[in-house]
């Protein structure tokens, strides 16, 4: 405790009474300094992220319906029928097979 009351003594004759209280004050005052930087630099919220993200993807795909006679690329679409569109490519015929059937399982366990 003799390194504090140096110190304490040391500070009183150079700041006067409330020397030592000064330099705990310093001292906050240079805490927060150093920490202001990281409370300031504000990192976006992952969740924020992900919201917005998926709203961009939905603005993206909404209204967008392929229609005969569109072209994807250098394909075009020659007809679209439930499960199937046929579309041409260069002259070779491309036909998409689409499995619109949606299997649900029942959970014996949930019974």
């Amino acid at each position: 405790m003799q390194i504090l009351d140096t110190v304490s003594q040391k500070l009183t004759e150079m700041l006067g009474p409330f020397g030592p209280l000064m330099a705990l004050g310093m001292l906050g005052v240079l805490l927060i300094l150093l920490v202001l930087p990281a409370l300031l630099n504000k990192d976006e919220d992952p969740l924020e992220k992900l919201k917005s993200s998926n709203q961009a993807n939905q603005d993206r795909t909404q209204g967008t319906r392929l229609r005969v006679g569109e072209r994807i690329g250098d394909a075009t679409v020659d007809s679209i029928e439930p499960g199937r569109v046929v579309m041409t490519r260069g002259g070779e015929r491309i036909e998409l097979h689409i499995d619109t059937h949606l299997t649900h399982h029942n959970n014996e366990s949930r019974d």
